[in-house]
């Protein structure tokens, strides 16, 4: 279940200082802890629990080692609620705290999991003080449901007691093809953050065709082909978020992609689209413009990043009913800085020549004469193409990395 504000809107804790540090005292532990806003959120937390569940501080524990529980496991648990006393002081409950700036995403979801497995508790949460979910663990459907209500801590120690519901998740609903020029829908997708505010009206009804192509996983795209793979499977939908090497990020749906080589190393590839918030003197960022990004993200063990943001305003022309994207080899390399445009296209022209076309990269060509569809060949071959561009500019990344660390 979710809270809107329920933790941030709880007073923060006394600030008290050491070594020139601001401190919180940590009344599970009774230490000082520096502040942070994760940190924060925590202490906001533990006060929660303690006057809304009636969660006594000593049946608590704060940053718990998880070998505690399992030999060899890593990481340590934010908050672990543990039942009474007299039932030999049992976990009940595990909650894992981040700060507000950070979604909540799959990621944070399955990383509570994985805690809850190895401490071996029944109710699991999470929170950034903006939102704070908890479920429960149902062992005759062998997964997690939503509680209905928030539990106090006599209902936590028997947790067979827990009412729950089982996940309903919200099927997507596509726009009617002739409502995509209309300015009622190209306003909404500005205001929730589809299409840059900055991007022009005549590009909304491909974003929005687009957008929902991706978003819809009614369907599945079969026969994606993409240069040193033997398979790409589309996997359907994940909330998640990626980093780039300005240090902003995108956090929210993706659409993702299982790849398997021929020595069966993995990969995940996920693509969505954004509208970028427009800046103006921002201390960070400076001045930018709102424009629309077709995002491409790589994950697996070495990295979690966007490989790929193209501009869609900067990086479509429109050919009657059908629409070609291509790129310019703008690409940003983390501690190095931008990578020469031309230098990027050579070395794609070199490794996939279909890709380089005149000095640019060429993506592909959509109809978007209808509602777009991912199961369709014109975007089939898009999406093998930019998941390829996006791959390739991986390597070259490390390539370029590689050769910065012998100067």
């Amino acid at each position: 279940m979710s809270n809107v504000n329920l933790i941030l809107n709880i007073p923060e804790p006394k600030v008290y200082r050491r070594k020139g540090k601001d401190c919180y005292l940590d009344e599970v532990s009774k230490k000082l802890r520096i502040k942070t806003p994760e940190e924060t959120i925590r202490q906001k937390l533990i006060k929660y629990l303690n006057d809304q569940m009636h969660i006594p501080y000593k049946a608590m524990g704060i940053e718990v080692p998880l070998s505690y529980f399992r030999k060899g496991a890593k990481g340590r648990a934010d908050v672990i609620v543990y039942g009474a006393e007299d039932n030999g002081r049992v976990p009940v409950m595990l909650i894992e705290c981040k700060a507000p700036s950070v979604t909540i995403t799959d990621d944070v979801y399955q990383q509570a999991d994985r805690y809850a497995d190895v401490v071996g508790v029944a109710v699991v949460g999470v929170t950034n003080g903006v939102d704070f979910f908890l479920d429960c663990w149902d062992d005759s459907d062998k997964q997690y449901k939503q509680l209905t209500a928030i539990p106090n801590y006599d209902e936590l120690c028997t947790p067979q007691e827990i009412e729950t519901i089982d996940f309903s998740p919200i099927k997507f609903k596509r726009h009617e093809y002739s409502s995509l020029k209309s300015d009622s829908e190209y306003k909404e997708a500005v205001k929730y953050g589809a299409i840059g505010e900055d991007t022009p009206k005549k590009y909304a009804p491909f974003i929005i065709n687009l957008y929902d192509c991706l978003m819809d996983d009614s369907l599945k795209c079969e026969g994606i082909k993409v240069a040193g793979y033997n398979s790409v499977t589309d996997m359907g939908l994940r909330h998640t978020d990626f980093g780039n090497a300005a240090g902003g990020g995108f956090a929210g749906i993706y659409r993702c992609f299982l790849m398997e080589d021929a020595i069966n190393n993995t990969q995940i590839v996920s693509i969505s689209i954004f509208g970028i918030a427009k800046l103006y003197n921002d201390k960070v960022f400076g001045n930018r413009r709102g424009s629309t990004c077709l995002l491409v993200g790589i994950d697996d063990y070495d990295s979690h990043h966007s490989s790929l943001e193209l501009c869609i305003e900067d990086h479509v022309l429109f050919d009657d009913s059908h629409v070609n994207i291509w790129h310019d080899g703008k690409m940003a390399v983390s501690n190095i800085g931008s990578a020469k445009r031309s230098d990027v296209v050579k070395y794609i022209s070199e490794r996939a020549k279909d890709l380089a076309v005149g000095g640019k990269i060429y993506l592909g060509r959509l109809d978007n004469s209808w509602s777009m569809y991912i199961n369709t060949d014109d975007v089939t071959s898009f999406l093998g193409k930019i998941i390829e561009y996006a791959l390739l500019r991986d390597e070259y990344r490390a390539v370029l990395k590689a050769d910065s660390q012998k100067k």
